[in-house]
């Protein structure tokens, strides 16, 4: 598997279609341990830069451009997250044409409004003296972050969202951003083997709910468990996968409610073997509070299970009546109910799986993600 430290699953594999339709690309990107022989099977030239710090890392990368830049030309630069921050913010001083695109997976400012559930559209919350207080305490906090991202958004020459809510979230937010287009997210489906229901899934008796995610309250995995307790059902087990800070405590809630014998919890996995417990599962539950479009949401519905979300609105822009099911954020009672009517018509339920499966082939290969990118790219050049 590659060495995912900087060159993330998400960029990785859309140079991959990006190379596929024929653009000619130079990765820049964080370096990681065993990359080389990796990077040099890659059709591609990748460059790694030794920094744990991503200003410096920035910087460095603002220092390989002009080098590369002296020995062949570069149409557009397309940048994740801070990677080119230090040329966005000098792209004047420094004379540079070349555009930037930047790729938006999250705004900041607005996944806080959406954790304390508070409606950003609603200027209401103005009035509120305590929430304004917890919001000032928290652009304090996270004033480098938030400065970093104004930075980008603000002065890249076009944002490529991942789904339509962060668009409107940046038009919110931040009054003089660039130019923004959602572009979504994608899979690779070449990476999923067909769905066989008889050495793939569990037997009709049992039947497994899957939650994969930071653990961080902010993925709703507390309401997940919490739910879990109230269906009396003893042939369903969970499966949690993933790491974070609340995992000590998710731990204990687990154990409180009794529920050690239903639900398993495991650590980070590669990305096979991730693929391989989301083709076993029946079921997968995302019951976030606040969200981009999560690749790992598209990558079980391709591997054909029933979908169960809350009702946030990026999960809305990719999931409907058809392809799955939601439940109201934050409610566990109603996670509770959507999950006994899941449970109890399994069979009736499996349409929503198909569904959502040729949805996302239809829409959300990586190919026609790097095909959206490149009209962006044409109108730039």
């Amino acid at each position: 598997m590659p060495p995912w430290r900087g060159l993330g699953p998400g960029p990785f594999e859309l140079t991959k279609a990006q190379h596929e339709i024929g653009h000619n690309i130079t990765v820049i990107t964080k370096h990681s341990e065993g990359c080389e022989s990796f990077d040099a099977s890659l059709p591609y030239e990748v460059i790694r830069v030794k920094s744990s710090y991503d200003l410096i890392f920035s910087f460095k990368a603002m220092v390989l451009y002009f080098k590369i830049r002296n020995n062949k030309p570069i149409d557009v630069i397309h940048n994740h997250g801070f990677s080119a921050l230090w040329l966005i913010l000098f792209k004047k001083i420094l004379g540079l044409k070349t555009p930037i695109v930047s790729s938006v997976h999250i705004v900041r400012i607005a996944q806080f409004f959406n954790v304390n559930r508070v409606d950003f559209s609603d200027l209401s919350w103005r009035k509120n003296k305590v929430f304004f207080k917890k919001f000032k305490r928290f652009k304090k906090s996270n004033l480098k972050t938030l400065l970093q991202e104004k930075i980008y958004l603000n002065y890249s020459d076009h944002l490529a969202t991942v789904s339509d809510s962060l668009t409107q979230e940046i038009n919110f937010f931040y009054k003089k951003a660039a130019p923004v287009k959602p572009v979504y997210n994608g899979v690779n489906h070449h990476t999923f083997k067909a769905f066989n229901s008889t050495n793939s899934k569990k037997s009709a008796n049992d039947i497994e709910l899957i939650f994969v995610g930071a653990i961080n309250k902010r993925k709703g995995e507390f309401d997940l468990i919490n739910s879990l307790s109230q269906i009396n059902c003893s042939n369903v087990k969970l499966k949690i996968i993933g790491e974070g800070p609340e995992r000590e405590n998710l731990k204990n809630e687990i154990a409180s409610l009794k529920l050690t014998e239903s639900v398993s919890l495991t650590k980070n996995l590669p990305h096979q073997e991730l693929i391989k417990h989301l083709e076993h599962a029946d079921v997968f539950v995302l019951p976030s509070y606040s969200e981009g479009l999560p690749k790992v949401l598209l990558e079980a519905m391709i591997t054909n299970n029933i979908i169960i979300v809350s009702d946030i609105e990026p999960h809305k822009s990719v999931i409907n009546e058809s392809t799955g099911v939601f439940f109201k954020t934050g409610d566990v009672a109603s996670l509770a109910n959507v999950l006994n009517d899941v449970i109890f018509n399994i069979k009736n339920k499996r349409v929503l799986a198909t569904n959502a499966k040729e949805y996302v082939l239809d829409n959300y290969t990586w190919i026609s993600v790097a095909n959206r990118i490149y009209k962006i790219y044409s109108k730039l050049v």
